[in-house]
């Protein structure tokens, strides 16, 4: 009977592990999906033409993407969370 117990114990962990496994290989294939469908997203919204970014407020400096709303804290070419062309030009 304890044979059958040990047994049982062993079992049911080699499942949990193999489970947890699983689970992890789930995640990782998640991220990927996600980072792939990220890089397509900006390719696409590269094509559009620059907006520019919104200024929120003068004093904070808080600068949102166009599109999305993103806060912006880099003076970069596209906007980090969907890709649009961001028009840094002054002249209104």
């Amino acid at each position: 009977m304890e044979l059958l117990g040990l047994a049982l114990f062993i079992a049911v962990s080699i499942l949990i592990i193999f489970f947890i496994v699983v689970i992890m290989k789930i995640a990782d294939v998640t991220k990927e999906i996600h980072r792939v469908v990220d890089k397509l997203v900006i390719h696409e919204n590269q094509s559009n033409s620059p907006q520019k970014p919104i200024h929120k407020t003068k004093v904070c400096g808080d600068i949102q993407c166009p599109v999305c709303g993103h806060l912006i804290f880099h003076h970069g070419p596209f906007c980090s969370r969907c890709g649009q062309k961001l028009d840094w030009d002054e002249d209104e």
